[in-house]
């Protein structure tokens, strides 16, 4: 029995090999990309702890002298008063307020 290759399976597996080509390459710039997040969230959160830690520090009378568990009873002090709690909501909430509103904007800009 003679075998005649069909011209359309051949096509049609070229395209899928070539297919499965592009299908890893896109994982893999995926990865890449999701590694290159974390590394600007991971870059954003010490910028965030380092700024924040040195306004802390500013405001301590020799903070070199201080240990951590001190500095760690100073802040447990400074906020637990009710009105300090109250403020900290109220900026959280006024901060949660306008990023939505921004979303909500950007997505009428995007339709």
């Amino acid at each position: 029995m003679d075998y005649t290759p069909n011209p359309e399976i051949e096509k049609l597996e070229a395209e899928k090999a070539q297919n499965e080509t592009k299908l890893r390459y896109h994982k893999h710039r995926l990865k890449a990309l999701e590694r290159e997040e974390a590394e600007l969230n991971r870059k954003a959160r010490n910028h965030r702890i380092f700024t924040r830690g040195g306004m802390l520090e500013s405001f301590l009378l020799r903070p070199l002298l201080l240990t951590d568990d001190q500095v760690h009873s100073i802040l447990k002090v400074a906020f637990h008063p009710k009105e300090i709690g109250d403020l900290i909501k109220r900026f959280v909430d006024e901060n949660e307020r306008k990023f939505a509103e921004e979303e909500q904007a950007e997505k009428t800009r995007e339709n």
